[in-house]
């Protein structure tokens, strides 16, 4: 199913500026899940009720399992609540292509996190090994946070799934 180009304006932007602050401030405003969440509604409403209610039922699906994902620390309350917001954009069946999406960035996003974590651990050793030589004392590299701006693959997600429409050997649902 083609989406209609505002909405697909609306999740697009939204994501993406939502990334930006994420990358940012590592929060993301409500009022923007609101604005994307609200966008969904009025889209899938538009089309009929059960649409309306397969858009729901998709948002209520990421959002209860984005929960338990938050309770264990795997994903921050901001993710949970956009990605939700963005289950109801695309609604079932392509929730599932969404999420898929969303994964496999995030996967590649925590590689990158973890590949330069590593390289700024290296040369914090080597600064640290070198301290230890020349002023005799133990110096600790300090560590980061280790938190992945995940609404950076939500919106990657979100944007291969709108590319998806116009190149069908993105699709991973028929």
């Amino acid at each position: 199913m083609l989406h209609a180009s505002w909405i697909a304006w609306v999740v697009l932007g939204g994501a993406s500026i939502a990334a930006l602050f994420d990358l940012a401030t590592r929060r993301i405003p409500n009022w923007l899940i609101v604005t994307v969440l609200a966008a969904a509604l009025i889209y899938h409403g538009g089309l009929g009720a059960a649409d309306l209610l397969r858009s729901l039922g998709a948002a209520a699906l990421v959002l209860i399992a984005g929960t338990y994902a938050h309770a264990r620390h795997w994903l921050g309350g901001g993710d949970v609540k956009l990605a939700a917001a963005v289950a109801a954009v695309f609604s079932l069946p392509e929730l599932v292509s969404f999420l898929l999406y969303a994964f496999v960035s995030g996967g590649v996003l925590a590689l990158a996190a973890i590949a330069l974590a590593s390289r700024h651990d290296l040369a914090a050793r080597g600064k640290s090994f070198a301290l230890n030589l020349v002023t005799g004392t133990l110096q600790l590299p300090s560590g980061g946070s280790g938190a992945i701006p995940y609404a950076v693959a939500i919106a990657c997600g979100a944007a291969l799934v709108e590319c998806s429409y116009a190149f069908p050997f993105l699709r991973l649902t028929s």
